[in-house]
């Protein structure tokens, strides 16, 4: 059985629902309160101090999606991300850059992905619909 799979962003009648790591033993340098201040000009962010979220996607005028999330931080330093809804490819890598930034030369690559569903830990690079919208 391999622990890594696919997923598709955005499909329709589907839920998507990841546990977002830091490489093993690490946590990211991101605090709650950075990732709060990037994200709150972001036209459909509602974000509270106690780490949860929702994203309302627009693109112009339309609903393209959403995205609820919950930040779990200790130390000031974020543990990890609980994410679940759909989405543009596009928002979701929007959406985690925020913590990598400072984090990683390899980007999102080097994040640890648990796609609650299946059951499985994902590679960024091997998700179904890189590269576009």
């Amino acid at each position: 059985m391999s622990l890594i799979g696919t997923v598709n962003f955005g499909t329709v009648n589907s839920s998507n629902h990841f546990l977002v790591y830091a490489p093993e033993s690490q946590r990211f340098s991101t605090t709650l309160e950075s990732f709060a201040d990037q994200v709150s000009g972001w036209p459909g962010l509602y974000f509270e101090m106690d780490g949860s979220f929702v994203w309302a996607v627009r693109e112009g005028e339309e609903s393209v999606g959403q995205i609820d999330g919950m930040i779990y931080d200790r130390d000031d330093a974020i543990e990890y991300l609980d994410l679940k809804g759909d989405a543009p490819f596009h928002s979701w890598e929007k959406l985690l850059e925020v913590v990598v930034e400072a984090d990683s030369p390899q980007g999102l690559d080097f994040l640890r992905i648990f796609e609650v569903s299946s059951g499985t830990y994902l590679k960024w690079s091997q998700i179904v619909g890189r590269g576009k919208s």
